[in-house]
């Protein structure tokens, strides 16, 4: 239990009313106080001993930690202080992500160590839940443009090929027109599915927009496109759609990187086979017909 001694009841009296978990630490980084806000985040049950010193709660992190003992005493030799810094904490048996501020304390008989820890779990959750959002398609669950254009710098710096497929449901607007657009969602959907099917682990796929998608097969040649390409027909044919949507048909077309060459270049000249494809397929429809 944390050691009230070293403080007057005064100072104790005012850290256990701060809302934030506080430690007061010596120079051998044993804990000498901590506040209600400390006691309930670092042993949340009343069978859990408190921590009585920072290894305790640092779990063997490395000197780097902004409660190792090496930092206390660096605190405590007058470097500034840790401020809001991101780490984790052991506390009552599980891992904690939180943001920490160490300051030095100056008092008589001698200086201590004050430590405040805020709870971030909950913080880098939403944080997290918001990048998912900024970064992926609401109805398929893929990627979207904004991440192929956050992915395009650091593609077209890099000096590895890749394959750029582009598919595109064929016959959408008819769908939504005739069958209303929940039939044309599911037709999005299922084109998702049939790309996935398609990828490996690292690869990319991502709505771009509409009914239009990409693979990027990282690492990918000439060989590993044509696979592709037959791996999405081949998922296309066989997918059953909901909402009574008519059966998936995608236009699909294809280009390798050549050397150095950009994203956006690879992905237009994909594009422009996906349309040929499209028009062919329109033809060979036309020609069935009649």
């Amino acid at each position: 239990m944390a050691d009230r001694s070293a403080l007057d009841a005064r100072e104790a009296q005012l850290l256990e009313a701060l809302a934030v978990a506080v430690l007061v630490v010596d120079a051998r980084g044993e804990i000498v106080f901590t506040n209600h806000g400390a006691r309930t985040m670092l042993a949340p049950s009343t069978k859990e001993p408190a921590p009585r010193s920072l290894d305790e709660i640092a779990d063997g992190a490395d000197d780097a930690h902004p409660l190792s003992l090496a930092s206390i005493w660096a605190v405590l030799g007058g470097r500034r202080g840790a401020t809001d810094v991101a780490c984790s904490i052991r506390a009552g048996g599980r891992s904690l992500s939180v943001e920490v501020s160490v300051s030095r304390w100056v008092r008589e008989p001698g200086a201590l160590v004050l430590v405040c820890i805020r709870d971030a779990s909950e913080r880098r959750a939403v944080e997290a839940r918001l990048r998912h959002a900024s970064t992926h398609d609401a109805l398929t669950g893929c990627f979207n443009r904004a991440y192929i254009e956050e992915r395009r710098a650091s593609l077209d710096a890099e000096d590895r090929g890749y394959c750029a497929l582009i598919a595109d449901v064929d016959g959408l607007k008819s769908v939504n027109d005739r069958l209303g657009h929940e039939a044309g969602d599911a037709l999005i959907v299922a084109a998702a599915a049939a790309m996935n099917a398609a990828a490996a682990e690292g690869d990319i796929v991502a709505r771009l927009g509409g009914d239009e998608f990409v693979l990027i097969v990282l690492g990918g040649d000439q060989e590993a496109l044509a696979r592709a390409a037959a791996s999405i027909r081949r998922a296309a044919s066989d997918a059953v759609v909901d909402e009574g949507a008519p059966r998936l048909a995608l236009s699909v077309g294809g280009a390798v990187r050549r050397g150095r060459e950009p994203l956006a270049a690879v992905m237009k000249r994909a594009d422009q086979r996906m349309y040929a494809d499209k028009g062919a397929r329109r033809r060979a429809t036309s020609a069935s017909q009649t």
